[in-house]
């Protein structure tokens, strides 16, 4: 739905807008600049994953987590940058150790957390690679990234700038918009406001220069691009995005999302498995074949479960014709361990939830 704040005196059009805590409008602006500026490279660093279980053999994730959990609950988060398996020894009672080479970006962590018990590696699709008992090299200063800013054209501010978030508890995000008017997505930003100055397009407005963080990237520009025009109607719009692109595809789909929507259950629902190359390209497949055209159903693993249960639009029991079946399946590395592939697991995820899958 076009958001009804995007009218105003100026002859160009709202391409953002500035908002807090979601719904509060602090100012609305003609363009932003810096969303595709990328992070900083992180340096790459050596860490070991002791006291696992065999199956991992050493080869290359991309990008990976590792999540730090206490009584099978997660705790804290390391994003990996180009993360490789370097080698795979054996530790003794049958367990071993995996050695990985990586750029860690960043550390998300609980409040109030007490240090992990285990950690979980995740590779493409968060598909868990490797169980721990303990993590060498984790536990390290790191200094954060330099920050990355954007700037607010033409900004019209009904609240001052320089009065943003308001209080600290505040979340204050610029919602950029696509063609019709409606929110693309929701990037955080935070006070103090960086720079303000007379706009370059005149007319009492200003230009603001603002901290923000989780930009999309260069990476992103590619899907971005597609959803400019506003959300996506027709199906394989993402097919020809490299993998990255894709990502942020999905990432998109998120801010499609109607709150407090009734699921559907029920209905054929027809998965074209022969665009499917990687993970990310499946989970659009299947964002597409169950929500429709630009629709979310999950990004990686735990969130497509999470949507299996409700509260997404669609829930099971329903059925889900997939075409090019075998085609996708060959797509897939097989677990040395299971024999399994990430494709059988989604299947027997669906099944488990009363979907029923037609290969075809």
């Amino acid at each position: 739905m076009v958001d009804a704040r995007t009218s105003w005196a100026w002859p160009f059009p709202v391409r953002a807008l500035v908002v807090a805590d979601g719904e509060r409008l602090l100012g609305r602006c003609a363009a932003v600049d810096g969303l595709f500026v990328d992070v900083a490279v992180p340096p790459r660093e050596i860490l070991t994953l002791r006291g696992c279980r065999p199956g991992p053999v050493p080869g290359h994730l991309g990008r990976a987590w590792i999540e730090g959990l206490i009584a099978g609950d997660p705790v804290r988060w390391w994003e990996l940058d180009d993360a490789e398996i370097l080698t795979v020894r054996a530790a003794g009672a049958g367990l071993v150790d995996v050695v990985l080479g990586a750029g860690v970006r960043s550390v998300d962590e609980m409040r109030g957390a007490g240090p992990a018990t285990r950690f979980d590696l995740s590779g493409p699709g968060k598909r868990v690679v490797a169980s721990a008992d303990a993590a060498d090299g984790l536990a390290v200063h790191r200094p954060p990234p330099p920050p990355r800013s954007l700037r607010l054209i033409g900004l019209e501010p009904l609240t001052a700038p320089g009065a943003w978030p308001g209080s600290p508890d505040s979340e204050v995000r610029v919602l950029p918009l696509d063609d019709t008017g409606r929110a693309m997505a929701k990037i955080w930003v935070y006070a103090p406001v960086e720079a303000s100055a007379p706009s370059v397009l005149g007319g009492g407005l200003l230009d603001v220069r603002i901290p923000a963080y989780e930009l999309p990237g260069q990476d992103a520009r590619p899907a971005w691009e597609i959803w400019r025009r506003g959300r996506p109607r027709e199906p394989g719009l993402w097919r020809d995005l490299d993998e990255p692109a894709r990502y942020a595809w999905l990432d998109l789909t998120y801010g499609t999302l109607e709150e407090g929507r009734p699921d559907r259950s029920g209905g054929v629902h027809h998965l074209a498995g022969g665009d499917v190359t990687d993970h990310t390209g499946l989970h659009c497949a299947l964002s597409e074949a169950i929500a429709g055209p630009g629709g979310y159903y999950g990004r990686e693993w735990n969130a497509f479960r999470d949507c299996l249960g409700g509260g997404f639009g669609v829930v099971p029991p329903f059925t889900l014709i997939w075409h090019g079946f075998a085609a996708s399946g060959r797509v897939f590395d097989r677990d040395p361990a299971t024999g399994r592939t990430y494709q059988d697991d989604i299947v027997d995820l669906l099944r488990r939830r009363q979907v029923a899958v037609v290969p075809q």
